[in-house]
């Protein structure tokens, strides 16, 4: 039985675990968490209807319908964001992805992860949030996908530097140490701790040639005092990830004292990418 009404939801992120270039090829891990984008999808008869939608989203359905080769009409579409604009977390991304996949939903087309991702890259560059679990993806052109593995048992404190941040011209994107993707993956595989906590900070120390948010090494150093695992960073963004096992969030949380100028956005899971489906 079609159902005429449903919602799908699709989380943002706090940056990237990692970002940069392998033999030549762009490539991203994102760190999805329990911030999300949701499209409630509708039967209304006449012409498409949209609400809250702004012209990425736009594109995303006609390149949908050229795709699919679907007329969309009888549909009222509503597009709510819970997450933060112009700070790396994914906004777009998620945006895009909870309106293919509800799309597709509708319509009962088979979509997989990999044509949404497809598709949102003809938009923008786009994170990996559409595939389930830990990913890694080529933003740039699609040309590979990985999965990792689940993510691990983390919360993330997220900051947000805000004005606190130097852009530095012609260092468009870093080729890091080709070590750090295997040492990842090899990181979910034992479910180490450590050994994430240390790639994603060496990633984001890296990462301060390129957007230097100032004010960040301390961060860290203090984070990892108070027991942090490591720090993460919104690559081409303003936020950054302090992640930490339950056990030591209460005492992690002592860092919101030492840097009173910083925006601290709240706790968040550390969570897998996919989409979810509410009736």
């Amino acid at each position: 039985m079609k159902i005429n009404k449903f919602t799908i939801f699709s989380p943002g992120t706090c940056g990237e675990l990692i970002q940069g270039e392998i033999n030549g090829k762009s490539f991203l891990v994102s760190a999805p968490i329990n911030l999300f984008s949701e499209v409630t999808i509708l039967h209304k008869e006449g012409e498409i209807e949209l609400k809250g939608t702004k012209w990425k989203a736009k594109r995303a359905i006609e390149l949908f319908s050229e795709r699919f080769k679907v007329d969309l009409k009888n549909i009222s579409l509503t597009l709510k964001s819970h997450i933060p604009k112009s700070k790396g977390m994914g906004s777009s991304s998620a945006d895009i992805s909870a309106l293919l996949y509800a799309l597709s939903r509708f319509y009962n087309i088979s979509i997989t992860p990999y044509d949404i991702a497809k598709i949102a890259i003809q938009i923008e560059p786009s994170d990996s949030i559409m595939f389930p679990g830990i990913v890694t993806f080529d933003y740039i052109n699609g040309s590979f996908w990985e999965y990792i593995g689940k993510p691990l048992p983390l919360k993330v404190l997220i900051v947000d530097f805000e004005g606190n941040i130097a852009n530095k011209e012609g260092n468009k994107n870093i080729s890091y140490d080709t070590s750090w993707y295997p040492e990842l993956k090899k990181a979910f595989q034992d479910k180490n701790l450590t050994l994430f906590g240390e790639i994603i900070t060496e990633s984001t120390i890296k990462n301060q040639e390129t957007v230097n948010k100032i004010g960040c090494e301390t961060l860290i150093e203090e984070s990892l005092k108070l027991g942090a695992v490591g720090v993460n960073t919104a690559h081409k963004g303003t936020v950054c990830g302090i992640f930490a096992p339950l056990s030591k969030k209460e005492e992690v949380d002592k860092i919101r004292n030492k840097f009173p100028h910083l925006n601290f956005m709240g706790w968040y899971d550390f969570i897998g990418g996919g989409h979810l489906f509410e009736i």
